[in-house]
């Protein structure tokens, strides 16, 4: 068969897979509203569509969220970032914290020298925040608690700043969208001080009252309130620039877009003055309806929305106390079962339930645990079937993780367990559902038995799940009848395309 029969052939596939099982293409995840005329944190998932109850909301007297005065939000290991324009502060909650309760950590004090802190964004271990009572954009560590200094800060007229409103990092370049002159600054993301940005551009006309900003795969995409639409530019633009897209009209049902991510090949954008999120492709252009919209009655007046930003495998949040663990590298490779036999050795009886999670972290204490997680939605049947190996591609070897844990125990190297998306333990006496989303959450010692990198300090681990039985009844059951796990299909996307009115003053 020739190159490109097998492209056909598998972007044909790909399409017919989608189509019978009828979703959308993604991960099922969580995405975080930030309500700003109720002072509400609001969870609901990325795959949501229609009027919705959310999943859990922060919200209360104790939350230290003032109505009217909330903007930013940003979502990093577990943790919420937050920012307060009425305090001058930047709250710090844990991702699964629910109803009234104190932030974790929060930045505030004169010696932040805060005065309307906006939009939020992490890169690595730094916050940078846009605040647009000093003009300037400020940057802190992520752990940063109390009445703190900024360990940098770009501001002074050489920065041209006028109400920066949200920041965004990317290839180590720091985007800012200027609400009070409709222009976006670029800066180096070590450049502090009085610096001019490096390049900037703007649109004539069309870009008015721009507030929403985003920047991910070489595009930058913009929301315009006035005008009520999405642009979209190459991250490398310079001067009064020629959208190369854009979304607008009544179609769209854009109607102040205050805030957006973009991941998956969406664009999620909060729409301020009707109270809904709308979702788009990101090839989409012109006068389109959305492929979906997420509406609440809890939701009044969303601002900003929030989704982990990085790949497969992510950081758990049960580590070890006083241990810091950070994902430097992940990816969720899309092999098979047969695959994954012959490559590393595994025998006949396992049957691969997702993408393998390989990656790279690193640990501040020499021979710590790590616990990390990443999720399935093609597991079924009994918790005991499941089974994570873990893979040895110099030796082309693999073995099982160690036992299974009775409770989430991040202190025994090997252990594993899975959860439910509202992080509950699932304990091994439990039958799984096809098509929910479960999360693995595995121990890796540093230097340890399943740890690859001989680098103290760096843990390296590609692993894969599965299940072992020979019932029938139980397995990963990969038909368009039953359903197909959503981190296989965006996976499977990927490898096809690669073949072929109220505003706030």
């Amino acid at each position: 068969m020739c190159v490109n029969q097998i492209r056909l052939v598998l972007c044909v596939f790909v399409c017919l897979v989608f189509t019978s099982v009828g979703v959308s293409l993604g991960y099922a995840e969580d995405l975080f509203v930030l309500s700003n005329h109720n002072a509400k944190v609001l969870l609901f998932d990325s795959a949501d569509s229609g009027l919705k109850v959310p999943q859990r909301d922060i919200f209360g007297a104790s939350c230290d969220l003032t109505p009217e005065n909330s903007f930013g939000i940003f979502l990093h290991e577990n943790e919420l970032y937050v920012s307060n324009e009425d305090i001058d502060a930047i709250n710090v909650y844990s991702s699964t914290d629910n109803g009234d309760i104190l932030p974790k950590r929060q930045i505030v004090g004169g010696a932040t020298t805060f005065a309307i802190p906006r939009g939020l964004f992490i890169s690595g271990s730094e916050l940078f925040v846009a605040d647009a009572g000093t003009t300037s954009i400020k940057v802190f560590n992520t752990s940063d608690n109390g009445n703190v200094a900024p360990i940098r800060e770009i501001v002074g007229i050489n920065t041209s700043f006028d109400s920066p409103y949200m920041c965004v990092v990317y290839n180590s370049e720091i985007y800012v969208v200027n609400q009070g002159d409709n222009l976006i600054s670029v800066f180096n993301i070590s450049d502090t001080g009085n610096v001019a940005p490096k390049r900037s551009f703007s649109v004539s006309g069309g870009m008015t009252d721009a507030r929403g900003l985003w920047v991910d795969g070489g595009v930058v995409y913009v929301g315009a309130c006035d005008s009520d639409r999405i642009m979209t530019f190459p991250s490398s633009s310079s001067g009064v620039t020629i959208p190369s897209s854009t979304i607008v009209g009544a179609a769209t049902t854009l109607n102040d877009p205050y805030g957006l991510v973009v991941k998956g090949g969406y664009i999620y954008a909060s729409n301020f003055a009707t109270d809904i999120i709308t979702v788009y492709k990101t090839t989409d252009n012109g006068n389109v309806a959305p492929q979906r919209t997420i509406s609440s009655a809890s939701l009044d007046g969303p601002v900003q929305v929030a989704m982990a930003i990085g790949g497969f495998v992510r950081r758990s949040e049960h580590q070890q106390s006083g241990v810091n663990v950070t994902i430097t590298s992940t990816i969720g490779n899309a092999t098979t079962t047969s695959e994954i036999q012959k490559a590393y050795n595994v025998s006949d009886g396992f049957d691969l339930c997702g993408p393998m999670g390989i990656f790279e972290a690193t640990v501040d204490s020499n021979g710590a645990n790590g616990v990390f997680r990443f999720n399935s939605t093609s597991l079924s049947g009994p918790v005991s079937d499941v089974r994570l190996i873990k893979c040895f591609e110099a030796t082309g070897t693999s073995i099982y993780f160690g036992s299974y844990a009775t409770v989430a125990d991040p202190e025994t190297e090997g252990t594993w367990w899975l959860e439910d998306a509202n992080d509950n333990y699932i304990s091994s006496g439990t039958t799984l559902t096809l098509g929910t989303n479960y999360y693995v959450n595995c121990v890796v010692k540093d230097n340890g038995k399943y740890d690859v990198n001989p680098v103290l300090g760096v843990i390296e681990d590609p692993a894969a799940l599965g299940v072992y039985s020979s019932d029938s009844s139980s397995g990963c059951v990969m038909n368009p009848s039953a359903g197909l796990g959503l981190e296989w299909l965006f996976l499977a996307l990927a490898v096809g395309l690669g073949c072929i009115r109220r505003h706030m003053h």
